[in-house]
């Protein structure tokens, strides 16, 4: 049986069942939040632009914003039978993939989205963040895998539910150029 591939744009979120997988492409400074309910077989991602809250009398898609794009997740998630207590996350990206000296909105998207996570009271079970390379991840939700590409490196698994990652990282490097 083939399965439903969803695309998730930048400040896009998006949800999925055991039929389906999510892909997020060319993440560079952005940060992909990733959260699976194992035992309902959901799992969602929301690809975050910029730190904070959208501000309230803007038009831009809120979601673009790390604030309102995990509470979108949360709902979404919830909305389609996820338990939200029992989530596992993951993120990816971060990257500052210009190489501009300075430029911060990499760590600020990373900082955001951590602190977002354990503020709502969750760990993060894997992350692949910082560095210069540009990042894919590709969310198996029935299998419970995120595969995740850094650069030109071939695929790897980031995470996959139920087995061992002592270290529960797969890449990461907060050195900016």
């Amino acid at each position: 049986m083939q399965k439903e591939i969803t695309a998730i744009d930048t400040g896009m979120v998006k949800t999925g069942n055991a039929g389906s997988q999510l892909i997020v492409n060319a993440i560079g400074s952005c940060v992909a939040i990733i959260a699976y309910d194992a035992t309902a077989k959901i799992g969602g991602i929301a690809h975050v632009m910029l730190p904070g809250r959208a501000p309230a009398d803007s038009e831009t898609i809120k979601t673009r914003y790390t604030c309102n794009a995990f509470e979108e997740l949360l709902f979404l998630l919830k909305k389609n039978g996820a338990d939200i207590h029992h989530l596992d996350f993951c993120i990816a990206g971060g990257g500052n993939v210009l190489q501009r000296i300075g430029d911060t909105i990499c760590i600020s998207n990373i900082t955001a989205v951590t602190a977002c996570i354990h503020d709502a009271g969750y760990t993060i079970a894997a992350q692949s963040i910082g560095g210069t390379d540009r990042r894919k991840i590709r969310f198996d939700i029935e299998r419970g895998i995120v595969f995740c590409t850094v650069g030109d490196n071939p695929e790897s698994i980031l995470y996959h539910y139920g087995k061992e990652n002592p270290d529960g990282i797969l890449f990461t490097d907060d050195k900016l150029t």
